[in-house]
């Protein structure tokens, strides 16, 4: 008898793989998506390199100025080392260090054809938005619009700030109307915030970056 009861609960245990393996489940669904209030500047032209993602992040600037200063510094103090430190080879390293310093910006640059500043249209809205957790750091973000457009998702730590954050561009930067971005290294437990751009405007969840947290 004890030995048959012993069988019967063995069976109605959930196997080890099945209970902590719960992946590929919805983490968030939202039907549609609102405009953000405020107005950024949005570039017309998105690159369908997406290793020049980095293009579009609002780090650029502040990495750039970053960039300069080591650079500067470093060649000064080649030149200390060297004792062939002077004027001229001075201002030679300020010009070397600004010239590689903003070479990110004048790519960025050329890569737009426009700074757009106007509303967003209602075909462009994102709908469907489906958060996927794909495992314990990584989660896939999907949505609709009604016409192809570029589309791309700003992310990171709570709370999300324009200056601060990643990105990562939809399809290669080419316009769509279905949409999906992997974001990775995410970590267990962190609640992250994100915001999608979807043609020339930001989109959230009602004047709120959409919230969601892994586990």
């Amino acid at each position: 008898m004890q030995r048959l009861l012993s069988q019967q609960t063995h069976a109605r245990e959930i196997p080890e793989a099945f209970a902590t393996n719960n992946t590929n489940s919805y983490v968030k669904t939202i039907r549609e998506l609102t405009p953000t209030s405020r107005v950024d500047s949005i570039p017309a032209v998105v690159t369908d390199n997406p290793n020049l993602a980095i293009l579009y992040s609002p780090l650029l600037v502040y990495g750039s100025v970053i960039l300069f200063f080591i650079i500067f510094i470093g060649l000064l103090a080649t030149q200390a080392f060297l004792r062939s430190l002077d004027l001229r080879r001075i201002s030679t390293s300020l010009v070397v260090a600004l010239i590689i310093a903003v070479t990110p910006l004048l790519v960025r640059t050329a890569l737009q054809t426009t700074t757009i500043h106007t509303k967003a249209a209602s075909d462009q809205t994102p709908k469907n938005v489906e958060i996927m957790q794909k495992n314990k750091h990584e989660v896939v973000v999907s949505w609709h619009v009604g016409a192809s457009r570029v589309g791309m998702v700003r992310y990171g730590t709570a709370p999300l700030t324009q200056n601060f954050g990643q990105t990562v561009i939809s399809n290669n930067g080419q316009k769509s109307t279905v949409h999906q971005v992997q974001l990775e290294k995410l970590q267990v437990g962190v609640r992250y915030e994100l915001e999608i751009l979807s043609g020339n405007g930001w989109y959230n969840d009602d004047g709120k970056p959409i919230q969601f947290v892994i586990y």
